[in-house]
C-alpha cells in the first residue's frame, strides 16, 4: 500500500521505513519527502515531508497519512507519532458500550420559542445549543405552529 501511494507522487525520496509494533499490533511506517507539482500560481513545486503509517488490526489495515512542508515536518513529527502511537484496542467500558444518538423530528403544537419547545420536550439544557445549530435557529426564535424541529436523543 505504501509503495502504491508513493508511485502516485513525484520522485519520492525514502528516509526511513520498516515494521514495528504499536500497542501489540503489526505496523509498517514509511517516512519520505516528495515535491508537489508546481501549479499555475507557483513557479516551483513545494517540498513535502510525508509519513504513511499502516496498522493491522484483525483483517483490516488502518492508515495514517501525514504531510507537512518539508521545512516544518520535524516540528510536527512528535504530534504525528503520538497520534499514530495512540492507536490500539478499545477497552474502556464507557466507550465500548455507547449507544448511538438518534435524530428525531418533533412538531411544535403552538407558537413558542425554541427554548420553550425544548424545555417541554425534556431535552437537557446542555444540548440546547447543539440542537439550535442543527436546526439553523436561535433559542429565542419563535416557532410556528406545526413547525418541525430536529432533536438529538
Amino acid at each position: 500500500y505504501t509503495r502504491k501511494m508513493m508511485n502516485q507522487l513525484t520522485n519520492p525520496q525514502v528516509h526511513q521505513q520498516g515494521y514495528r509494533y504499536i500497542n501489540g499490533l503489526d505496523a509498517y511506517h514509511t517516512l519520505f519527502s516528495t515535491v508537489v507539482d508546481a501549479s499555475e500560481d507557483r513557479q516551483t513545486g513545494q517540498n513535502l515531508g510525508v509519513q504513511i503509517s499502516c496498522i493491522r488490526k484483525g483483517g483490516l489495515v488502518f492508515t495514517f497519512f501525514s504531510a507537512a512542508a518539508q521545512s516544518d515536518f520535524s516540528y510536527h513529527r512528535y504530534t504525528i507519532d503520538r497520534t499514530v502511537d495512540s492507536f490500539g484496542e478499545l477497552r474502556s467500558a464507557q466507550h465500548i458500550k455507547r449507544t448511538p444518538q438518534r435524530v428525531t423530528i418533533r412538531k411544535a403544537k403552538q407558537v413558542q420559542t425554541l427554548r420553550e419547545f425544548l424545555s417541554g420536550q425534556s431535552v437537557p439544557t446542555r444540548d440546547w445549543n447543539q440542537i439550535a445549530i442543527i436546526n439553523g435557529m436561535e433559542l429565542n426564535r419563535p416557532l410556528t405552529e406545526n413547525q418541525l424541529v430536529k432533536i438529538v436523543k
